[in-house]
C-alpha cells in the first residue's frame, strides 16, 4: 500500500505553464515553484518562459550571495542564522533561498535535507527551494541558473544560493553569485592543506564555523595567513582579513553578527545592493558561552574515576580494619578473665590497662601484638578509626526512643520506633549486627543497601564513560547519542504499556465500576471538540483584551534576551497577557531554535 502511494505521487510536474510567469512579481509561491520545476523537468516546455524571464532580468539588481563549503561544516545552520538576522534587520525586504543537495551516484536519489535545519524560513517574506544536483561529483544543479533567474523575476531583495558539500578544488559557486562565502571548520588538518583549497583564492569572505572546537584560534590564524598570501593583501592588517570565527549554534553569536554585517557591506560594495545594514555588532570574535568549558569535557569520566578510586580505597581500608579487628580479638584472648569493657581509645589501644590484666608470662606476646597493631593502624585513615570507635554509640542512639541531632544549632528530635497494634515497638531503622570492624567500616562508608547501590552505580558510571568516549556531553549531543538511548528505552516502555505487560493505574488499567478487580479499557476518551474550542476562544479573548500591550511586552522581552538583561522579569510580565506560542515565537525570532536532525 505504501509503495503504491509513493508510486502514484512520484511524477514530474511543470509540463505545462499557464500564466505562472506573470504571477512571479507577486511572489505567488505556487507559480515560482512550478516555473522552477518546469525549467528542471521540461526545459523544452519552459524555454519560451525562461527567455521572457531573461529579458526581464537584464536590468535586475537583485544580489546573489553564494555559500559553499565542505560537507558537515554547518552551512545550512549558518544560512538559517543569516536569514534570521536579515529578517530582523530589514523588516520590509524579502529573501529567496536555493539549496542544492547531492544526488547519489548509485541510486540517483538525493536527500534534500538542508531544509530540516532551517527554522527562520517559516516567514511569508522567505521562499526556499531545494534542488538535487542530478549529476555526480558536482556541487550545483545544471538548472541553478534558471532557478536564480526565476527568483530574480520574482523581485526578491536578496537571493542566497547554497551548494552541496564540495571538495578542495571546487569553485563553481563564483560563476553564479555576486558575493561568495566559503564555510569550513577548524578541523582541516595541517596548515599545508589550506594551499589546496581553491575557494580561498576566490571567496570574498570565509567563515570558520564550529569555532568552539579545540584548536579554533590556531585555525583562524592559519586561514587568515593563507587568505593574505592567496590574495596578496600584504598591506592589510591580519585582524582585518575577511575571515570570521562563527558558532551558528550559539545564541546571538558575536562572530555570526560580524559575518552578517560584513556580508551586507560586501553586497553593497560589489553588487550595488540596497542593503545598508543597521545591525549592531561587537568587534570581538566568537567567545563561546561555555555550557561545559573545554578543560571540563571529561568531567563525567572524572566523576567515574573518583567514585571507583573511592571504592578501591574503601576495599583497602576494609582489609586494614579487618586485620586490626583480628589482632584486637587475639589480644583480648590473652586476658584470662571475661572482657566486659572496651580498651579502645582515640589513639588506638589502652595498652597499660590491658597489661594490668595480662599474666606476666603472656605480656611479651601482648606487647608484640601491640606493636603489630600500631604498625597496621598507620594505614588506617583517622576518620575511619573514629567511625569504628563510634559504631556502638551509633547503634545505641538508634535503639533509644528518641534520636537527636542538630541542624544550624537547632536540635531536632525524631522518634526511632513505631508501635504496632499489639503494642510492639518496631524500629524505624534496623542497623546490621556487625562486630568485625571491616564489615562495620564498609557499611558506614558505602550506601546501606550495597548490592542494589553497586548495580545502579556501575551502570551510571559506565554510561558516563560512554558519553566521554563521544566527546563529552556536547559531543554526544551532536551525534544524538542521549536522544537515541532515550528513544530506545521509551519505545520499550511504551510497548510494555501498550500491550498491558506493564499495568499503570489510571493509564491502561482502571478500577472496575463494581470495585475490584481492575480492568483494561478498550479506549481512552480524549477532550471533546467543545472543550478544545473553549480553550482556543479563551486564548483569543485574552489577546483581544490586551491587544495594545502584547507587542510592547514581546519587544521588551526580545530586547532583554539580546542584551543579556533580566529575561525572567520580562517573561513574567509577558505571561499575563501573551500566550505560550506568542512568547516562544518571539524568542525564536531573536535567538533561533533547536535545529532538527534526521
Amino acid at each position: 500500500m505504501i509503495n503504491d502511494l509513493v508510486q502514484q505521487s512520484d511524477f514530474a510536474i511543470g509540463d505545462t505553464l499557464n500564466g505562472e510567469v506573470d504571477k512571479l512579481a507577486d511572489k505567488e509561491v505556487g507559480s515560482i515553484a512550478r516555473v522552477i520545476s518546469a525549467a528542471e523537468n521540461f526545459p523544452e516546455v519552459a524555454k519560451e518562459a525562461l527567455d521572457t524571464i531573461h529579458k526581464k532580468n537584464k536590468n535586475s539588481k537583485t544580489p546573489v550571495l553564494g555559500i559553499t563549503g565542505t560537507g558537515g561544516a554547518g552551512k545550512s545552520s549558518l544560512v538559517d542564522e543569516l536569514v534570521r538576522r536579515f529578517l530582523i534587520d530589514f523588516p520590509e525586504k524579502t529573501i529567496g533561498l536555493i539549496s542544492v543537495d547531492p544526488s547519489k551516484r548509485k541510486t540517483g536519489g538525493a536527500l534534500l535535507g538542508d531544509r530540516i535545519r532551517m527554522n527562520a524560513i517559516n516567514n511569508e517574506r522567505v521562499y526556499m527551494r531545494s534542488l538535487a544536483t542530478r549529476q555526480s561529483n558536482l556541487a550545483l544543479s545544471k538548472y541553478v541558473n534558471e532557478a536564480v533567474e526565476v527568483l530574480k523575476a520574482a523581485e526578491f531583495d536578496l537571493i542566497i544560493l547554497e551548494t552541496s558539500g564540495i571538495g578542495q578544488s571546487d569553485t563553481e559557486i563564483i560563476e553564479h553569485s555576486d558575493t561568495s562565502l566559503y564555510v569550513m571548520t577548524p578541523e582541516f588538518g595541517a596548515a599545508t592543506q589550506l594551499e589546496k583549497i581553491d575557494m580561498l583564492d576566490f571567496a570574498d569572505l570565509v567563515a570558520i564555523n564550529k569555532f568552539d572546537k579545540r584548536g579554533a584560534l590556531d585555525a583562524l590564524r592559519d586561514v587568515k595567513k593563507q587568505y593574505m598570501r592567496n590574495n596578496n593583501l600584504w598591506d592589510v592588517h591580519m585582524d582585518d582579513m575577511p575571515v570570521f570565527g562563527t558558532i551558528a549554534s550559539q545564541f546571538n553569536d558575536p562572530g555570526m553578527n560580524s559575518l552578517y554585517k560584513a556580508i551586507m557591506d560586501k553586497l553593497v560594495e560589489k553588487a550595488g545592493a540596497d542593503l545598508q545594514s543597521n545591525f549592531e555588532i561587537t568587534k570581538e570574535m566568537s567567545e563561546k558561552i561555555f555550557v561545559i568549558p573545554p578543560s571540563r569535557t571529561r568531567y563525567l569520566s572524572e566523576i567515574s574515576e573518583n567514585n571507583r578510586a573511592y571504592d578501591k580505597k574503601v576495599d583497602a581500608q576494609e582489609k586494614v580494619a579487618q586485620k586490626l579487628y583480628g589482632i584486637y580479638q587475639t589480644i583480648l584472648s590473652v586476658i584470662p578473665n571475661e572482657v566486659t569493657e572496651s580498651f579502645l581509645t582515640k589513639n588506638g589501644i589502652d595498652q597499660d590497662e590491658i597489661l594490668k590484666q595480662v599474666q606476666n608470662d603472656e605480656q611479651p606476646f601482648a606487647k608484640l601484638l601491640f606493636a603489630q597493631f600500631d604498625k597496621i593502624k598507620l594505614s588506617l585513615d583517622p576518620y575511619n578509626w573514629e567511625v569504628i570507635l563510634n559504631w556502638q554509640e551509633k547503634v545505641k542512639k538508634y535503639k533509644d526512643p528518641i534520636y537527636s541531632f542538630k541542624v544550624r544549632d537547632k536540635e531536632i528530635n525524631i522518634e526511632t520506633h513505631t508501635e504496632s497494634l499489639s503494642h510492639t515497638q518496631i524500629p524505624k531503622v534496623a542497623l546490621p549486627k556487625y562486630q568485625a570492624w571491616g564489615d562495620v567500616l564498609r557499611w558506614n562508608l558505602q550506601e546501606n543497601v550495597p548490592e542494589l547501590t553497586d548495580l545502579v552505580e556501575e551502570a551510571v558510571l559506565t554510561e558516563f564513560d560512554r558519553i566521554t568516549e563521544r566527546g563529552g556531553v556536547l559531543g554526544a549531543m551532536e551525534t544524538m547519542y542521549q536522544r537515541s538511548k532515550i528513544q530506545e528505552e521509551s519505545l520499550y516502555y511504551e510497548t510494555l504499556k501498550h500491550t498491558g505487560e506493564f499495568p499503570i493505574i489510571g493509564v491502561n488499567t482502571f478500577l472496575s465500576s463494581k470495585g475490584s478487580p481492575t480492568v483494561t479499557p478498550q479506549e481512552v476518551i480524549r477532550a471533546t471538540e467543545e472543550e478544545k474550542q473553549f480553550q482556543i476562544k479563551t486564548k483569543e479573548s485574552l489577546n483581544k483584551a490586551h491587544e495594545d500591550k502584547i507587542e510592547q511586552l514581546l519587544s521588551e522581552m526580545q530586547s532583554a534576551a539580546i542584551n543579556n538583561q533580566n529575561l525572567f522579569e520580562k517573561l513574567m510580565d509577558a505571561t499575563k497577557v501573551c500566550s505560550l506560542g506568542q512568547i516562544t515565537s518571539a524568542l525564536f525570532e531573536v535567538g533561533g531554535q533547536y535545529r532538527r536532525n534526521m
